[in-house]
């Protein structure tokens, strides 16, 4: 049988095996097996040679030393901060760590920031909530309808109601976030007016939202009884009923309803409320 191409005998002459995979010893630059591939195994001539060579390369490895202050540590490869460029040890590689200059501005910088967005909230806040005006010590004139200064509220003044809004209503979990539309649902109950924050699909029908606001308030619902009061959404401002079948991103869409509107929930044989003084909360 004709002897493979591979590998090596080793050169021992007690020996002799055939290896696929031998050593060459870095003595005596010769093929040895497994187990004479040591210098004492097959007696290498040159052993303390070899012994004083490795050691001089041990010595001649790169190093790259730790830039932390103190740090005496050092790594065969660099390991480079990204945001600093120094480079450091594996213990400090760290931004926090080694307490890198990027990560101290980066917070500086987030702290103004975060300072700015403290001034705008407390500017809404004061659009919104309050009834006087804090430089000027002047009473401010408040519209019954909106419940802010008369006037169209502000572009701030409505986001940072929607937030509020948004942080506070109940609905069905199952609709996507972005195809949430909030509104404040405004109920009469024995003479009080009650307000709930609920979230419904844009894709819903009016009707549908009605239904489900009948469930989640515990209100009767008779509107599959044609002699019976309907229970409807009614505007706020002009008391008109808004149609069961209109779905609510088409009412969004004509401006008959905004995100964050507050809508009338009421029991009505008619299209329209003649008195809507008693929802101005």
């Amino acid at each position: 049988m004709a002897e493979l191409d591979l590998g090596g005998r080793c050169a021992l002459s007690s020996c002799r095996q055939l290896d696929f995979l031998p050593f060459v010893c870095p003595g005596c630059c010769q093929t040895f097996c497994l187990e004479h591939r040591s210098f004492s195994a097959h007696f290498c001539p040159n052993e303390k040679g070899v012994t004083v060579s490795t050691v001089e390369v041990k010595h001649s490895l790169p190093s790259h030393p730790c830039s932390m202050p103190d740090c005496q540590k050092s790594e065969l490869e660099s390991v480079e901060c990204q945001f600093c460029s120094n480079s450091y040890c594996l213990q400090h590689r760290h931004q926090k760590d080694h307490k890198c200059s990027a990560l101290k501005a980066a917070s500086s910088e987030g702290q103004e920031k975060a300072l700015s967005a403290a001034e705008i909230l407390k500017r809404a806040q004061e659009l919104v909530g309050t009834r006087s005006n804090p430089a000027s010590k002047q009473p401010v004139k408040v519209g019954k309808k909106s419940g802010t200064s008369q006037g169209k509220p502000s572009a701030l003044a409505a986001k940072v109601a929607l937030m509020k809004l948004k942080s506070k209503a109940t609905g069905d979990r199952r609709i996507p976030q972005g195809e949430r539309v909030f509104f404040e649902i405004l109920v009469s109950d024995r003479g009080e007016i009650k307000a709930h924050p609920l979230f419904f699909s844009q894709v819903w029908s009016v009707g549908k939202a009605v239904d489900y606001c009948a469930s989640a308030l515990r209100l009767k619902n008779s509107n599959n009884v044609p002699s019976a009061p309907k229970l409807q959404f009614f505007d706020r401002n002009t008391g008109e009923a808004l149609q069961l079948s209109s779905k609510l991103h088409l009412c969004i869409d004509r401006g008959i309803l905004k995100n964050g509107d507050s809508v009338i929930l009421n029991y009505s044989s008619s299209d329209r409320l003649t008195d809507l003084e008693e929802f101005n909360i």
